[in-house]
Order: structure tokens, then C-alpha cells, then sequence
């Protein structure tokens, strides 16, 4: 039935005017208009389709036919949560990866790190393993301690792929960061090497780190004798 708008008399579904008045009756339509937000809803729903509020087949309205009753599409909002929730799984599950991928890399290098006086004597040797892997932009590295002199160089003496990835594991971490034109190693000890950021060399698929031909500068913290540090890689042997 449609209600007048104007003098409230009930008309046919398809009356096009009022019984009554005579009042023109068309883009009208009855519907349920929701008392909690106002959303339309068709007749025979239940339930609001956006606040989920009861509602009483009674209690219908006229209202204009360019306002569209919106069916209650609970389905296809349960799929359309259970595909959020599927992403959401998929992303964190590839965050977790790459994270972890990132942290023991590809293939691990040993490095040692000398310390020089500023008479260019050594001082003394400390000893890293530094995991490269296969994004060429990378400029921040997770290293491991490994040791101080005979302490690091003993594990690095013979050691396979294997067990370099086993000491990254087992030691305390650190990082190895190109900042610009310098390279920092946060511990133990701060290291500042100045201009060592053209250290890192990339090759096809993943990063290299080479031995410069020079001594670098460097600031080292809480230890003012060191003034110049070099880098060796150590040789690992590639199989189990």
C-alpha cells in the first residue's frame, strides 16, 4: 500500500494518485526506514543492512524512489572480511620471510676488521660475520661478533658456510650501516669509518664486501689510540 504524503490516505501499490486527494503518488515507494540511523531498507527485511537494528514490517514508510533500499548483504560482507583477514595473513607471513631472509642472508662473509695506532702499527683484530643477500640497495647489515683477536680468529681458523651461519646465531648482533660517505659499526665499539661507504660493492645478485687497498680512517669510541682500521675478508668454505 502507498500512504499520501499529503493527506495520509492509504492507495494501491499501483495507484499513480491519490484515491482521496488526487495528489500525484509516483516516485514514491514504501519501505523500511531504520529508527537507530535512517538507512532505507526493503520491505521484508529483518534487520538494518548498516547497524544491524530489528525492524518492524509495520512501521513502513513512503519515501522517494530515488532513495534505493539497500539489500542486506551479509554474505558478501563475511567473504569480504574473510578476504581481509587472508591478506592480512599473506603480508605478515612475507614480512616474516623477508625479515628472516634478510637477517641470515644468502651466503655469510667474515670479516676482519684491523685496528691501527696512528703510527699505522696494529693494535688489535676484531672478527664479524656479516650476511649479504640479493637486494643491491641494501646499506644496512645485521653483522655478528664473533671475537677479539686469537678469541674471533680461532672460530674463523677452517669454517664452513654452515657453521659461520651457526656462529651469526650463537653471537651478540650488531649492525654495519653506510651513512652517505661513511660506514658505521655500532659495536662492541663504535666505529666511524670515514669515507668507507665505497667498501660496499655489489656484484650480479647479491652484495660484496672487498678488501680496500688503503687504510681508512676512523674514530673509534671510548678508544682514542685507533686512527686508521682496514678490512679483510675471510675465506669460508662452500659446502656442509
Amino acid at each position: 500500500m502507498k500512504k499520501c504524503p499529503y493527506c495520509n490516505t492509504l492507495n494501491p501499490d499501483d495507484a499513480e494518485v491519490c484515491e482521496n486527494c488526487g495528489k500525484p503518488l509516483k516516485g514514491q515507494m514504501l519501505a523500511l526506514v531504520c529508527p537507530n540511523c535512517g538507512k532505507v531498507n526493503a520491505l521484508g527485511s529483518r534487520e538494518c543492512s548498516v547497524c544491524h537494528t530489528k525492524l518492524n514490517q509495520s512501521n513502513h514508510q513512503l519515501v522517494s524512489r530515488e532513495i534505493t533500499p539497500r539489500k542486506n548483504n551479509k554474505r558478501w560482507g563475511y567473504i569480504a572480511l574473510i578476504a581481509f583477514g587472508l591478506s592480512i595473513a599473506l603480508f605478515t607471513y612475507l614480512g616474516t620471510k623477508n625479515a628472516s631472509n634478510s637477517l641470515i642472508g644468502q651466503k655469510p662473509q667474515a670479516l676482519n676488521i684491523r685496528c691501527y695506532d696512528k703510527d699505522n702499527k696494529t693494535l688489535y683484530n676484531d672478527y664479524y660475520i656479516l650476511n649479504s643477500t640479493n637486494n643491491l640497495l641494501q646499506k644496512h647489515f645485521i653483522i655478528a661478533y664473533v671475537g677479539k683477536d686469537s678469541q674471533g680468529a680461532k672460530p674463523l681458523k677452517v669454517v664452513t658456510v654452515k657453521k659461520a651461519k651457526k656462529l651469526y646465531r650463537q653471537s651478540k648482533h650488531y649492525s654495519f650501516y653506510a651513512q652517505k660517505r661513511d660506514v658505521i659499526v655500532s659495536g662492541p665499539k663504535k666505529i666511524i669509518i670515514k669515507d668507507g661507504a665505497n667498501m660496499i660493492l655489489t656484484t650480479p645478485g647479491r652484495h660484496n664486501i672487498v678488501e680496500p687497498k688503503k687504510l681508512y680512517s676512523c674514530i673509534v669510541k671510548g678508544d682514542k689510540r685507533v686512527k686508521f682500521v682496514d678490512i679483510h675478508m675471510l675465506f669460508l668454505i662452500d659446502y656442509s
